[in-house]
Formats: structure tokens, C-alpha cells, sequence
């Protein structure tokens, strides 16, 4: 399973509640990917993942994705159709840290939608989730097989 940082570094009061099997989601599609960037959408209820939306990364690029305008159209008329919100956004660092770039911050359009960015560098996939707001905060990822609210 990825390693998901759970330590004293964190800088936010938000936390981000994910099941196992939608954590494994995120890391299988983003090897896919491997060695060119993968990405997706995270649609929550309050703080829980309740679906996963893989993007196809029409950049193929291993340093930059741009996940298909198509996909995206069709995650967000889902999304608003459930009454759910778009929570986050998740993308892979082939062979850099899981920490945002000067180029991932400036595709941030809401504080409120968290970052995750998946490092495929090491030995095992690290995960982490971010916020932007003018400062790098980074968010708790609390693993959750049962938690409340998932059931949108």
C-alpha cells in the first residue's frame, strides 16, 4: 500500500478522509501512467472521497499533466448531478518528491480543492495532499475503509 504521510509536518486544519480501496484507485491509475505523469479528480461529502474520476493526461508529458477537457466535463456533470463537490485533484511525480512545483501551484483555482500529489520515486508510492491559499499547507490524509458519509 502507498505511504501516506502521517506526521507532526502537517500545517492544516483540514483533513481529507479516503478509503483504501479509492487510495488504491489513485496509485494503480498513476502507475499506469508511469513514466509520464497521471491525474485525476477526488469528488468528496464534507471531508470523505466517495468517487474516484481517473483522467487520461493528454500532455504525455513525465513533468506536466493536463488531464483530457472531455473527462473533466464529464466528472463535474456527475459530480453536480450527485450533489457531491469536486475535493481534489491528484496528480504523480514520476521521479520528484510528493511536494507541489511552481507549476503545480499555479494550476490551483480554490483553496478549497485539495492537491494530491503521488510521488513515484521511491521504493513504494508516497501520497500527500495539499492546500493552497497563498501558503502550502499540508493536509491529513486520514485512511478510512467505513467512514461517515461515503455512502453519497
Amino acid at each position: 500500500m502507498a505511504g501516506v504521510r502521517a506526521d507532526a509536518n502537517h500545517t492544516s486544519d483540514h483533513r481529507l478522509r479516503i478509503g483504501s480501496h479509492h487510495l488504491s484507485e489513485m496509485v494503480e491509475h498513476v502507475r499506469h501512467w508511469y513514466p509520464l505523469e497521471g491525474c485525476g479528480l477526488l469528488a468528496t461529502v464534507a471531508d470523505v472521497v466517495v468517487e474516484v474520476y481517473p483522467g487520461t493526461n493528454v500532455a504525455y508529458s513525465e513533468t506536466f499533466y493536463e488531464m483530457d477537457p472531455k473527462e473533466v466535463l464529464a466528472a463535474t456533470r456527475d459530480i453536480d448531478e450527485r450533489e457531491i463537490r469536486l475535493g481534489a485533484i491528484f496528480h504523480s511525480h514520476p521521479s520528484t518528491e510528493s511536494y507541489p512545483s511552481e507549476t503545480d501551484l499555479g494550476l490551483i483555482f480554490d483553496p478549497e480543492v485539495y492537491m494530491i500529489i503521488i510521488s513515484l520515486a521511491g521504493a513504494e508510492p508516497e501520497v500527500r495532499a495539499f492546500r493552497y491559499d497563498g501558503d502550502i499547507h499540508e493536509v491529513p490524509i486520514v485512511i478510512e475503509d467505513n467512514p461517515e458519509g461515503a455512502a453519497a
